[in-house]
């Protein structure tokens, strides 16, 4: 491409006026990356963006604008509202990724063909609206490194618009050696002090959960794993790598060949699934939900495990195996006749709850079911409906893999085995959607995802009597060792068939193929790397509240103290050795430092005592009135207080429930255990005599400290 001279080149004497232009593309730079890597923009978005500004850099390296720059300025405006026409008509079909389309190929068409001067601001507000479209995309980690660019960049170009201003230019002005160096430190040394300082307001100006849940976070769209589920949709979601669920399994059960089981469909048309299931209340009794009280019980493996699911559009639990129990901070949940387990509503700030389940075996290893259960007439007919129009080659087709097969598992096994060896697995949607997708899955496409191999399954098992029906949820994961924690993310989006098997029930079996192409293994430990830094950013930023306040206070307060009694040391070998030279420029640097020290510590002293004030105005509130979570969680803090000055602290990793049993051979082992039980009576909202209980037993606590009771005869486990 032929480039043109510009009509006015900045003086060689002032690198002010380049330093500008680098400045407003590290302005859009930074703004654009933010929104591609939170997930904001899609690839034809990534493409666009990024060639513009290549073509901006290529102007700035070259400083010659594009030949016929004026007449491109002159015919964006048209050209982009003719195709955002053709894109939310006929390319997208999507009214609001039409609008992201034609805003990003606008901004960046400005940006690319504008002249240097006039593309300044343009490119500013194309960095503020990437920044935006990151804030609603997740306010992450990666999300908080391009703001300090961004603030970097626009504090750089504030200052050399200012240096260039007063600079007398031309030839007779003489260069400043070292200006770009300078301006550049100058403008990190700005934007490093504004993030110190609102870092230091957003630490000590603590937030509500939900408030801040409500501002911060991006609920995830989950489609098909709601209410209804369309085939292609969950392939749609697998196309993503968002975290979805965030596991803790206690004990050495390996997480990636566990299924969590969402949602259950019954009723097919021929395109999308939905339930006729009915739902029943349950009621949450104390943060407690016992949901197996009789009837049949198989033994088998159990498992606990704590679920923290994403800010989302669903309301569903997603759970591993037959669920027995669960521990959630909820009033209620809604059970459904299939089995499967959702809120009243969905949560700002994600789901939180602890499950105890009983895994299911493979059906040939496990025992039949005692007592038999045997389904009603009415669910029969319902797991046995078949679409209206059903392509007729479909039953020859399932009578044909299951010819030889003696039984209904020989045959659903069969056709499972059919389904994973003769097929192929891709997430590639057709063009145009058929009239009958399944049919067109299993007679001329043969390939697909999850959902058209379990939906297939499904309608074949029906058209041999064997009664069947689809399930959506996630399988697998994978275990970040930075985080002790199992990572399931919307890639992990799977569905596979819940069969009745006469004298087993329903049994699990997954006729989808695994996937040929897996990540690499540095971009998986990167992943694992982000995934880390967001979960710290959320539990310490986003749901920073009073109690994580006390938390980190704590954690400042024993590394003060343990500084200290290294300051200490070092200052009674430095006076033993006064009259060493080498020393006493030391000495003084360390009478400076302890004397910063003691400021430290007596702003904390100050800081600790107003605590405790507020502390006792709550204690005497709480007496007067209804007891709420937040001071349930401080008088638990209060009497783990009491037990660490005996030298019994809280592992991070145990429930109150379990470090409260490692001390029951302890002298105030069964006080602990009372307390323990009040506590979480009271945090779940127990009634009115919950509070001067609690305070009461505190009380007896504190007497016991100061009559110099000991707790000897217990351990706490590590």
């Amino acid at each position: 491409m032929k480039l043109m001279p510009r009509t006015a080149a900045p003086s060689a004497e002032c690198p002010a006026p380049m330093i500008v232009e680098w400045a407003m593309s590290g302005l859009a730079a930074s703004g654009f990356l933010a929104a591609a890597l939170a997930g904001a923009l899609d690839r034809g978005s990534i493409l666009l963006g990024t060639a513009a500004l290549l073509l901006r850099v290529g102007k700035l390296v070259s400083r010659r604008e594009i030949p016929g720059h004026k007449l491109l300025e002159l015919l964006c405006l048209p050209v982009c509202a003719v195709w955002f026409g053709v894109d939310a008509l006929a390319a997208s079909r999507d009214l609001h990724l039409a609008a992201l389309h034609g805003a990003v190929l606008t901004g960046g068409w400005q940006l690319a063909v504008s002249t240097l001067p006039r593309s300044r601001w343009i490119a500013a507000a194309w960095g503020v609206f990437g920044l935006l479209l990151a804030g609603t995309g997740g306010a992450g980690v990666s999300f908080l490194f391009f703001l300090f660019l961004f603030l970097g960049f626009g504090s750089a170009a504030l200052l050399a618009a200012q240096v260039r201003r007063g600079f007398p230019g031309g030839a007779a002005g003489k260069p400043i050696r070292g200006l770009t160096l300078r301006l550049l430190l100058l403008a990190a040394a700005i934007a490093l002090a504004v993030m110190s300082f609102t870092t230091g307001l957003f630490l000590l100006l603590p937030r509500g959960a939900e408030v801040a849940a409500r501002i911060s976070s991006h609920r995830l769209w989950m489609p098909g794993l709601a209410g209804r589920v369309t085939l292609g949709e969950i392939g749609k979601l697998q196309a993503s790598a968002r975290p979805a669920l965030h596991v803790r399994i206690f004990g050495d059960r390996d997480g990636s060949t566990l299924r969590w089981r969402g949602r259950v469909f019954d009723r097919f048309d021929g395109s999308s699934w939905q339930t006729d299931s009915s739902e029943t209340a349950i009621t949450v009794d104390h943060g407690h939900a016992a949901l197996i009280s009789g009837g049949a019980v198989r033994p088998g493996e159990r498992l606990t495990y704590d679920v923290e699911i994403e800010p989302s559009n669903a309301d569903t639990l997603f759970l591993a195996g037959r669920t027995e129990s669960l521990d959630l901070p909820y009033p209620s949940l809604i059970e459904s006749s299939s089995g499967t387990y959702r809120l009243p509503f969905a949560p700002y700030g994600g789901i939180r709850y602890e499950a105890y389940s009983l895994l299911e075996d493979p059906p040939e290893q496990a025992g039949p079911l005692r007592p038999a259960f045997q389904l009603s007439r009415d669910e029969r007919r319902r797991e046995l409906q078949l679409p209206n129009r059903l392509d007729p080659r479909i039953g020859g087709l399932a009578r044909g893999w299951a010819r030889s097969a003696p039984t209904d598992l020989a045959e659903a096994r069969a056709v499972e085995t059919h389904l994973r060896s003769d097929y192929g697995y891709t997430l590639e949607l057709p063009r145009r959607r058929p009239a009958d997708p399944v049919a067109d899955f299993l007679f001329r496409r043969r390939r697909g995802h999850c959902e058209y191999f379990a939906s297939s399954m499904t309608i074949l098992l029906r058209t041999l009597g064997i009664p069947a029906r689809l399930a959506t949820g996630f399988a697998g994961g994978v275990y970040n060792p930075l985080t002790g924690l199992w990572l399931v993310r919307t890639s992990d989006a799977h569905a596979w068939v819940e069969a009745w098997l006469e004298g087993r029930g329903w049994t699990s079996f997954d006729p989808t193929p695994a996937a040929t192409s897996a990540p690499a293994a540095f971009e998986t430990r990167l992943s694992l790397y982000r995934d880390a830094a967001d979960l710290w950013w959320n539990t310490w930023v986003v749901g920073y509240d009073p109690v994580r306040q006390g938390v980190l206070a704590d954690l400042v307060d024993r590394g003060a103290r343990h500084m200290g009694v290294d300051w200490m040391a070092w200052l009674a070998a430095a006076r033993q050795s006064r009259h060493s030279p080498p020393l006493r420029p030391l000495a003084g640097v360390l009478a400076v430092l302890l004397g910063l020290a003691l400021a430290g510590f007596g702003w904390k002293s100050g800081r600790q005592w107003l605590l405790r004030l507020r502390f006792r105005r709550r204690v005497i509130g709480i007496r007067r009135g209804r007891l709420s979570a937040d001071d349930a969680t401080v008088l638990y803090r209060r009497m783990l207080e009491l037990l660490g000055r005996q030298g019994y602290h809280k592992p991070a990793w145990f429930t109150p429930a379990e470090f409260a049993g490692t001390l029951e051979r302890s002298v105030w082992g069964p006080r602990v255990v009372e307390f323990t039980a009040a506590y979480n009576a009271a945090r779940f909202g127990a009634g009115r005599e919950a509070p001067a209980r609690l305070s009461k037993m505190l009380d007896d606590l504190e007497s016991a400290v100061r009559a110099g009771l000991t707790m000897a005869g217990a351990e706490p486990r590590s």
